[in-house]
């Protein structure tokens, strides 16, 4: 039977329940190269409910020291500065924070090629923190879909196209999640987001933390604990699952206006328009960096970092349209900037879907 363990807590009390969290669900942590990932979806303050809160994940990282391990904190983006500054990581987690976006390793995962970032393939332990949302697509995120962020930067729009359909895609990511299964799941569920998640809904106080080693434990209990009203959504048995704490269902918790999934006959416009959705995507997945071989030195940086083999510098610098998949990993490491992002054509194509 899996164990979920619920803690009623503010972001100024952490210290002790994570220590709790470590020594329900202990790890064995000494001289280990631990990989801590928060969800950094958006470059959004974290007073707006769309990202891990740095307070979790610097408590967590300082826990994980304490034991002997070597915490790693980071998540996949375009631009990952940005990111961790925004978010408010940079400032609360600065000696902890990398930037997992600089290389990758390919492997074959749910019958596609995928790039994952090679800090967390050298890692030892994974420790999976996401944040307590809604999602407009899915109905909720948390744990399971906490794994897309391994994969770099454009590569997740691109698997959004390979995937082909919704429900293909959803599919890939419990093929994700159990192609390396976290260690242990620690849920932001302090100030959650309800609405139009996973970015555009409203900050809602719920003030608990939620962990266990069995993701999708954890996500049941989620799930049941923010869709009280819509049972339907959970295809869990509860009676499988031990809970320690107070699971306190919220009958008010608003959820996704696209989200109609529990009422038979009904599409969400989301559902509706899965076609158009998914070519938008398929769209943003086809984007290639841009190439200025004027500036190369000839370091081979992008050699190393390049999954699939794609980039090539003799006998000029340039990339193989043909063999690319969008990382963006050779715009990360170019000390030289001779590959770079198209940022005109990747905000032509998010604003076509309303990103």
């Amino acid at each position: 039977m899996s164990k979920v363990v619920i803690r009623k807590a503010t972001y100024e009390s952490l210290t002790p329940i994570i220590r709790e969290i470590f020594e329900i669900f202990p790890l064995d942590l000494q001289g280990k190269k631990v990989f801590i990932k928060p969800n950094l979806v958006v470059p959004s303050p974290p007073e707006m409910a769309a990202t891990t809160h740095p307070a979790l994940i610097r408590a967590i990282a300082e826990e994980v020291q304490r034991k002997g391990g070597r915490p790693g904190i980071g998540d996949n983006g375009i631009d990952v500065q940005t990111l961790y500054r925004v978010t408010g990581m940079e400032k609360a987690c600065g000696p902890y924070m990398v930037d997992i976006s600089r290389e990758a390793r390919l492997f074959e995962i749910g019958g596609y090629p995928v790039p994952i970032s090679k800090f967390f393939v050298d890692s030892d332990i994974f420790i999976s923190v996401p944040k307590l949302k809604t999602h407009r697509l899915a109905g909720m995120t948390c744990c399971l879909k906490n794994s897309f962020g391994l994969i770099p930067a454009n590569y997740k729009a691109r698997m959004h196209a390979l995937s082909g359909h919704v429900k293909r895609l959803t599919e890939f990511f419990v093929d994700l999640y159990r192609w390396r299964i976290p260690d242990l799941n620690i849920v932001d569920g302090i100030l959650a987001m309800e609405g139009e998640g996973p970015t555009d809904g409203k900050p809602r106080e719920v003030g608990r933390i939620i962990a266990g080693k069995d993701g999708v434990a954890v996500d049941a209990v989620c799930a049941r604990m923010i869709w009280a009203a819509k049972k339907g959504l959970v295809h869990f048995d509860l009676d499988r699952v031990e809970t320690e704490g107070p699971m306190e269902v919220i009958e008010d918790f608003v959820h996704p206006s696209t989200y109609t999934a529990n009422t038979p006959g009904k599409k969400s416009s989301y559902a509706a328009n899965a076609e158009q959705y998914m070519e938008w995507w398929a769209d943003l997945g086809r984007v290639r960096p841009l190439c200025n071989p004027a500036l190369c030195n000839r370091c081979g940086d992008c050699l190393s970092a390049c999954p699939s083999g794609a980039v090539f510098i003799e006998p000029h610098p340039g990339i193989d349209p043909e063999k690319c998949l969008s990382c963006f990993c050779c715009v990360e490491v170019c000390p030289e900037k001779v590959f770079v992002l198209p940022m005109q054509e990747l905000q032509e194509k998010r604003s076509r879907m309303g990103m």
